[in-house]
């Protein structure tokens, strides 16, 4: 990966968090379900480390559903509580306002014993440039509060929306963090479409592709890629003038379901490295 993808706003944004952080309950971290621990800001988790936090796979009709359930599992196992969504569509809201709610009310049990009523839900929105916060946003509160747009790093500032009378959200800049702890993770992070197009190299890009679909989805690899598991080796059966060109065309095509739904990482890969 080349180029800078931490500006000034991300950092600004850390710290206007880190000065919230008494305003807020609950973080509702947004995941895209086809690289979900890689799509984790773990830079931005520092900030809410002693925070309730709900993980929402988000995006699942682009994902592989099997290896979905086995992340669920794996959070699961973990002892992190999470959900599958698909905010386009608005499916799974439902029971990501009542988890908020729930959540909140649980580590405020002294105040409910107490026979208060209504008892303020303050949560924070986080995740990744282009995973959907926008969109959950405004699906939750059935309008279009927030824009969207098919573009990573729109949202630019912290804004609070009122669900109803005692939930409220805030709204964040998607970030990404200073440094990626491979290039796998940025291969991840390009391919679903969260960093500038300018900022990494396609052929790498799809080179990482290609070894993915070769390992994990055979089939896939014959189908559409006559087994290559390399861009050198893919490109040695093609005539091609602009190879940077080519690697967009298939980078693009992963991100419209051409090749059909796949997931970038499993939950084995992370557990073999914990290892």
């Amino acid at each position: 990966m080349t180029g800078e993808w931490f500006p000034g706003h991300m950092a600004k944004t850390k710290r206007l968090l880190t000065e919230k952080k008494k305003e807020i309950d609950l973080a509702l971290i947004l995941l895209d379900a086809r690289a979900p621990i890689s799509s984790i800001n773990q830079y931005l988790n520092e900030v809410f480390i002693d925070k309730p936090k709900i993980y929402l796979l988000n995006k699942t009709d682009l994902a592989d559903p099997e290896i979905t359930q086995l992340w669920l599992d794996y959070f699961r196992e973990t002892n992190q509580q999470v959900l599958t969504i698909n905010a386009a569509k608005g499916s799974g809201l439902r029971s990501v306002v009542k988890a908020a709610e729930s959540t909140v009310l649980n580590s405020k049990k002294k105040y409910v014993n107490l026979g208060l009523k209504n008892i303020p839900v303050r949560s924070a929105i986080i995740g990744i440039p282009n995973v959907g916060k926008s969109t959950l946003l405004n699906r939750i509160m059935n309008k279009k509060s927030a824009v969207v747009q098919n573009k990573p790093g729109l949202t630019r500032n912290l804004l609070w929306y009122k669900v109803n009378d005692h939930f409220k959200i805030l709204d964040t800049p998607g970030m990404l963090w200073p440094k990626f702890e491979s290039p796998e993770t940025g291969y991840k992070i390009a391919l679903l479409n969260s960093i500038a197009n300018y900022i990494y190299d396609p052929e790498k890009v799809v080179d990482f592709l290609l070894q993915t679909v070769s390992q994990y989805y055979p089939e896939k690899s014959q189908m559409y890629f006559n087994n290559c598991s390399s861009w050198i080796q893919f490109m040695e059966g093609h005539d091609v003038d602009d190879t940077a060109k080519k690697a967009e065309e298939i980078i693009n095509d992963f991100r419209t379901l051409k090749y059909g739904k796949i997931t970038l990482e499993r939950p084995e890969e992370i557990i073999n490295t914990e290892d």
